[in-house]
């Protein structure tokens, strides 16, 4: 069975809202630590922020890159994620281009992942070598269920490590079936993260035992509270702080 250790190591707490602060983020990076969450996840204007805040912690420093669409050009992804990574990022999600897929230009969409993850390997501005966990967002509210087996199958393929379902953005974010999907598509060694429309404990739970490794939340905070009153069988907000 779940236990809360499980659960805020699951967490990605995620502020990419358009109209974020920078008060925003430094206040999810203090629930961060406190919570001991995998990692603060925000738009890359914001990651020397969040990487200095961060500096001391376990918590990892996470962004996105040709996001929210995955349309751009993959000369473009690959100077966002050099960019990225020299300024601190350790988990980045990067969108496919949806576009060159439904369009049916394989090579094309192949070398954007190629390069896209070579790019994520880099020497940093120390001049040591890093790399940084690679997150590829199929945005599965678009794609058929045979799309979605084969980007897994292509990521899988190439080495990628993790697929995320959704950005949070598209109409439609995580489900348990697309989850149970993609973990039999990738099989048990990659990563999965659910993303989008992840509001309640028992969602965030269903898809953590569908198949999950990783969910992507901005109500991370009141979810883990209600897993603890759950715990301590409290009511949610009568726990002393």
């Amino acid at each position: 069975m779940l236990n809360r250790t499980d659960l805020v190591k699951a967490i990605d707490h995620t502020v990419l809202r358009p109209d974020a602060t920078l008060d925003d983020v430094l206040r999810a990076c203090d629930e961060a630590e406190q919570y001991h969450f995998a990692s603060v996840v925000v738009h890359p204007y914001w990651v020397p922020h969040v990487e200095r805040r961060l500096a001391n912690s376990e918590v990892k420093v996470g962004t996105v890159v040709g996001f929210p669409l995955g349309a751009t050009t993959t000369r473009v992804k690959v100077y966002e994620m050099r960019t990225v990574v020299a300024m601190g990022a350790q988990e980045v999600q990067a969108v496919i281009n949806i576009s060159a897929l439904k369009s049916g230009d394989m090579t094309r969409f192949r070398r954007d992942i190629e390069e896209v993850l070579f790019a994520s390997h880099l020497t940093g501005l120390t001049q040591e070598a890093q790399t940084t966990l690679t997150q590829f967002v199929l945005e599965t509210a678009y794609l058929t269920e045979r799309e979605i087996v084969l980007v897994c199958e292509l990521v899988r393929e190439i080495g990628g490590e993790f697929v995320v379902t959704s950005t949070g953005y598209a109409p439609g974010g995580a489900s348990t079936n697309d989850l149970r999907l993609i973990r039999q598509a990738i099989g048990a060694n990659m990563g999965v993260k659910a993303v989008g429309g992840i509001r309640t404990l028992d969602f965030a739970l269903d898809l953590l035992n569908a198949g999950a490794n990783r969910i992507g939340l901005s109500a991370s905070v009141p979810i883990v509270e209600e897993f603890i009153a759950r715990e301590e069988k409290v009511p949610v907000g009568s726990r002393r702080r």
